[in-house]
């Protein structure tokens, strides 16, 4: 399936936010009730920097629109010089100052997330203002496309990705593993018309209830360096219109943003936004699981198996606090992406871990997934009798046997060998 990458650079001056986040870090240990937002961590790395990383995009050598400020241009063209590159390549010039984000901030004089001891913060509001763009971003370039398209005629309806401009900093795979594992994701994005981004833990509707207060300490759940909007066609039921899931996303964004800073006079990180959203809204979206570092988890997870496995745990929890029985859907999902990474891949998988995934999914599955529910139960009753590590990791969730006797299994009873000889076996072969 085609589509085509977007993405945007503008020089937002790290290095002056890697000063700020050691001034913030003092001024938080002298400060502890004022609430503001928090400032990520920030490498230093130039322009420069940023071009060279781009190489990884370039590669891909698929349909991409850029965004960049005037001034940048010329020496991104030094790099990759026009009679190089391909015609895939669509630079459109904008200014930070375009952006409806930063103009919205430079109306309000005393922002209470950022302006702080009297520091001038402009230029982390340029940063919010930016990241906080991607969505708006991308509607533009849904808008070019269906105003002058670009390549086949198949893509003013194919979907959109966006990747950072210099994504590459996370370790990626090779272009060719890439482009192969994000087909599918491309494909179940059109076809559920969901948007897919990362998810480092779920959020839930309880935990956005006191807004500020999530807004003041969260921002490590979603990982939105990558980010799929199809295109898909919605009609609006209340004026019977049409607009896309782009428009749906960008407009939803918009809103957001704009309540946070006439409520609570806040700016804010993109990943943010999106956490909110997704916790009104998830049977809007789909995931890739993992961390900042995600992009090696495409389709198995093969980095930052904790924190996959803890987003597991809690799409369970958050059923039992916000009783929003979808997070077991994601939950399923989540047990998927792990049971196909223990089985085929080769990750090795210490054995607290696969402990930690029978038990986790024997519970989620058994709302979903019955007949799975009970598999899983029989692999932990064998490990609980023959494999004493095993028992001791067992014996900590106080719940186990309670839960097993759901499925029709008793723990203390030996379930004996032949489990051995099924392809349940797989699961456990690191245990083994």
């Amino acid at each position: 399936m085609e589509y085509t990458i977007v993405t945007a650079l503008f020089d937002i001056k790290r290095y002056v936010l890697n000063r700020l986040k050691n001034e913030h870090k003092k001024y938080k240990l002298l400060n502890p009730k004022v609430i503001t937002i928090p400032i990520p961590s920030f490498k230093w790395r130039s322009i420069e920097s940023y071009f060279s990383l781009f190489r990884w995009i370039y590669k891909l050598d698929k349909p991409t629109i850029i965004y960049m400020e005037p001034h940048l241009i010329d020496r991104f063209n030094v790099l990759y010089p026009q009679t190089d590159r391909t015609s895939k390549i669509i630079i459109i010039p904008i200014t930070i100052d375009e952006l409806p984000a930063l103009q919205k901030l430079n109306k309000i004089k005393n922002i209470s997330s950022v302006d702080y001891k009297g520091k001038d913060m402009t230029v982390f509001k340029e940063y919010s203002a930016v990241i906080a763009s991607k969505t708006h971003i991308l509607k533009l370039a849904s808008e070019y496309i269906r105003d002058k398209g670009i390549g086949t005629s198949n893509y003013p309806s194919s979907p959109l990705m966006w990747i950072d401009f210099g994504i590459a900093h996370i370790n990626v795979p090779s272009t060719i593993q890439f482009l192969d594992e994000i087909q599918s994701h491309i494909e179940k994005s059109v076809k559920e018309n969901k948007i897919t981004t990362v998810m480092i833990e779920p959020t839930t509707k309880d935990e956005i209830s006191n807004m500020k207060k999530f807004l003041s300490i969260d921002t490590m759940k979603i990982a939105a360096g990558l980010i799929i909007v199809p295109r898909n066609k919605i009609i609006d039921p209340t004026n019977n219109t049409n607009f896309t899931t782009i428009d749906w996303f960008a407009n939803e964004i918009e809103k957001l943003y704009d309540y946070i800073l006439s409520e609570y006079n806040m700016c804010c990180l993109e990943e943010q936004l999106f956490s909110v959203l997704t916790a009104r809204n998830p049977t809007k979206f789909r995931y890739i699981y993992g961390f900042y570092w995600f992009m090696s988890n495409l389709k198995y997870t093969r980095q930052h198996y904790d924190y996959v496995i803890n987003s597991l745990s809690k799409c369970r929890l958050a059923v039992q606090i916000s009783k929003d029985k979808y997070y077991y859907v994601i939950g399923m999902d989540i047990l998927d992406t792990l049971l196909r990474t223990v089985k085929e891949s080769d990750i090795f998988w210490r054995q607290k871990q696969i402990c930690k995934i029978l038990y986790e999914g024997q519970i989620i599955s058994y709302y979903q997934d019955k007949e799975l529910s009970k598999r899983l139960s029989r692999l932990i009753t064998y490990l609980y009798h023959y494999n004493e590590i095993s028992k001791t990791h067992f014996n900590s969730y106080k719940s186990l046997k309670s839960n097993l006797s759901y499925s029709g299994i008793d723990l203390d009873i030996d379930p004996g060998t032949e489990i051995l000889n099924t392809e349940d076996a797989e699961y456990i072969w690191d245990i083994l």
